[in-house]
């Protein structure tokens, strides 16, 4: 808190308090009033006035009935202390968001006798403030004098408030020790600075030559070319450099006041690369010639273009699964500054056989890549960079690079592309196929399964034989599923597998295990359902017509099954009562999906209905949950007798309530 907020803070104090006295002084009755005022008042209407002028408006802190004040010489008694200025405010300098703050003073002595607190003055004959500022004086007690000013104070000036030194208390004693004091606006400051345009990319560590010589100044007042001129200083490298002033060059764009703010330095010649410039606003710096100047120099600072080179490469191995091509293995080559693309062909080679090598060199800013390099994993090739790569400014590496890059392992990874509970036609031979590479070490298992919607436990799975496997070698693995269907190649087969690295504690992750079971079937369903009815149509997949006879059933709890068969269309209906529904499906207080079962002679299928069919693409939008679709529903709908209504008519609603 500066001195300024601590001298304000002290004077709200002390005026609330006044003001509390003075509140608790007016407001008392006494004890026979109070007994005597028993009746119930009516309480009238308030009646309040538009606009009220506090600013002039007199303000009374106290009875001026009473006898006690209504002398303007009532004898107020003083203490022993000399009559002096013990407190005022503001002090030193004002913050930029202050602009109109109320200057005091506080005396150790009765000043006026408090008939005259309140009492709004244009002038006063106690206190000036130079230069002058429009405003009201008041007395706050009998020892604070305030002025309050109607217009925000001129920025970068130095004002003196001055009290009358011949000012007598009102017991008679002279005024002694300091009778003025001085407090000033915010100095001139610079409150944004940036070369070139301010939307580039480049860093202030790092401006191009063309950008320095565009400089922007911003300052926290509107600034007069002629004045600020003489304050600022350009220079580099201890040489000093000539500039011309001007407002920015797009003023349809911009805020008046930015405008009257900003100047921009359009230097004459080129600064030298790899050098820092300095923007010095000399002492004394200020706006206009008759405002007061800053009292230090303020300084700003940017570094030109640093050298174009070569810094360092970086490689790693990626792989595609599926993918037609071989592993990536990029090489990224990193430079100071972005590259000019055409200079890079004719400055790069290998000690690689490619056919093209065009077609392997991406540039991304100051970045070469090349990929899908025919590299041979665990050796080495080197890049020869020629000294005459450009960057985008036209500057040569000026020396030729090499860089000898080995060739790591390739990536490390596993890919099954499916996962899940999955459906497999029969007709087809019950294969699935997975990849991987650089994969050494794991657990899975594959075997006959009862419910496709559960998986095998982690503690089941077993070491899987990774003995054929090659380093840097991209494996296929085709799995055959017949040795766990029955002999119409039909049935449920599981596939679990944790390729994930053990950890410390000999463990893998829960998280690697990912697991797939399979149906194969020449059965496929469809369904829709509701809280009344669910229908099954089912089909063969390898001829596309319906099933008829096909046993359909509705899993339910405790282990009730409701079953039908499938008539010539394939389709098995299932109808329910009210309440049926959420009776047969709730477990655990939830209502669940149903799970349905169709049996087709050794051929069998397991299916839970899911959300692959969206009802709100067919125009429904206003759908309930199967478990709350029963219950009733209240529903009201209001409207009045027409649209609209002329001032202090009545208007009159109907509605129409309703229970669903």
């Amino acid at each position: 808190m500066n001195q300024t907020t601590k001298k304000g803070h002290l004077f709200s104090i002390i005026f609330i308090s006044l003001v509390i006295f003075s509140l608790s002084f007016t407001g008392c009755t006494t004890k026979q009033e109070a007994a005597e005022d028993t009746s119930i008042r009516e309480i009238k209407p308030m009646e309040f006035k538009k606009h009220v002028d506090v600013a002039s408006s007199s303000i009374t802190y106290y009875d001026k009935n009473s006898e006690l004040y209504a002398s303007q010489t009532s004898t107020i008694q003083e203490s022993d202390d000399p009559f002096r200025i013990v407190d005022h405010g503001p002090a030193e300098e004002l913050p930029v968001e202050v602009r109109n703050p109320t200057i005091y003073v506080l005396f150790s002595q009765p000043v006026v006798p408090l008939a005259k607190l309140g009492d709004v003055m244009t002038t006063s004959e106690i206190m000036s403030i130079s230069p002058p500022v429009p405003g009201i004086y008041r007395w706050y007690g009998s020892k604070i004098l305030s002025f309050e000013p109607s217009e925000k104070y001129l920025p970068q000036r130095e004002y003196r408030v001055s009290i009358q030194k011949s000012l007598k208390s009102l017991g008679g004693k002279t005024l002694t020790g300091e009778t003025s004091f001085r407090f000033h606006t915010e100095y001139l400051k610079i409150v944004d600075f940036y070369p070139g345009s301010p939307y580039e990319g480049y860093s202030f560590s790092d401006v191009p030559l063309a950008e320095a010589k565009k400089i922007t100044l911003t300052f926290s007042y509107p600034v007069s070319i002629d004045v600020i001129k003489k304050y600022i200083t350009l220079t580099s490298k201890g040489k000093k450099y000539n500039f011309t002033l001007a407002r920015p060059q797009n003023p349809d764009e911009l805020d008046e006041n930015y405008i009257l703010r900003t100047i921009v330095l359009y230097v004459d010649e080129d600064f030298e690369s790899d050098a820092e410039v300095i923007v010095t606003l000399g002492k004394g710096a200020r706006s206009e010639v008759d405002f007061i100047g800053t009292p230090e120099e303020i300084r700003r600072t940017f570094h030109t273009i640093t050298p174009f080179v070569y810094k360092e490469y970086s490689s790693y191995s990626y792989s595609f699964p599926r993918s037609e091509k071989g592993d990536a293995n990029p090489v990224y080559l990193e430079f100071s500054h972005s590259v000019d693309k055409e200079s890079v062909k004719a400055n790069i080679s290998l000690s690689l056989e490619v056919q093209n090598l065009q077609e392997n060199i991406e540039v991304w800013g100051n970045y070469v890549k090349l990929t899908n390099l025919p590299v041979t994993y665990g050796g080495f090739y080197t890049i020869d960079m020629g000294k005459k790569m450009r960057d985008v400014y036209g500057r040569e590496l000026g020396k030729q690079y090499s860089v000898k890059i080995t060739v790591s392992d390739a990536s490390t990874y596993y890919y099954f592309p499916h996962y899940g509970t999955r459906m497999l036609e029969s007709s087809f031979e019950p294969k699935i196929i997975f990849e991987h590479q650089n994969i050494f070490d794991g657990v899975w298992r594959v075997d006959r399964i009862d419910d496709p919607y559960s998986s095998f436990s982690s503690e089941s799975l077993g070491i899987y034989d990774f003995s054929y496997a090659k380093k840097n070698v991209k494996h296929y693995r085709i799995l055959s599923l017949r040795p766990w269907l029955n002999e119409e190649k039909k049935g449920f087969v599981g596939i679990s597998w944790n390729f994930q690295e053990k950890r410390k504690d000999g463990t893998r992750p829960s998280w690697g295990q990912y697991n797939l079971q399979v149906q194969v079937t020449d059965l496929g369903i469809t369904t829709r359902y509701g809280y009344n009815k669910i229908i099954v149509m089912v089909a063969s997949l390898s001829s596309g017509k319906p099933v008829k006879g096909a046993r359909v059933l509705l899993d339910t709890r405790d282990s009730l099954s409701l079953y039908e068969y499938t008539d010539k269309n394939g389709m098995a209906v299932f109808s329910f009562q009210d309440g049926e529904y959420v009776r047969y499906f709730t477990t655990n207080s939830t209502v669940t999906q149903p799970r349905i079962i169709v049996e087709n002679g050794t051929d069998k299928i397991i299916f839970i209905p899911n959300t692959s069919h969206d009802q709100y693409h067919f125009g429904i939008y206003n759908t309930t949950t199967i478990n709350h679709v029963e219950k009733s529903t209240m529903k009201a709908f209001l409207y009045t007798d027409r649209g609209l209504y002329k001032p202090g008519e009545t208007i009159t609603y109907s509605g129409i309530d309703r229970t669903l």
